[in-house]
């Protein structure tokens, strides 16, 4: 992850989420045909019935971006405070 990534990812995991974290979970294993694939951060929630969340993490809201969000009303945006990460708010 990036010097951004990693606190924002944390610090939403500690404001907003409630499970274990893990960052860089990988998602597709190195192979002869393919480059490993990474996630910036996986929760696994502490509720058993908890559903799956998508939730895209920023540090400013992108006008090009949330047009293209609007078919997936499922994929959440939250921006992330630069000068503190724990500071996160839902913007869709």
């Amino acid at each position: 992850m990036s010097k951004h990534e990693t606190p924002m990812t944390e610090g939403f995991w500690e404001s907003a989420a409630r499970g274990l974290f893990i960052a860089e979970y990988p998602l597709v294993e190195r192979g002869a045909d393919r480059a490993p694939r990474y996630v910036d951060g996986l929760i696994l929630p502490d509720e058993p019935q908890a559903s799956v969340r998508s939730i895209l993490l920023c540090h400013e809201a992108d006008g090009a971006l949330l047009p293209l969000l609007k078919p997936f009303p499922e994929v959440e945006v939250w921006l992330s405070d630069p000068k503190n990460a724990r500071q996160c708010k839902r913007i869709n």
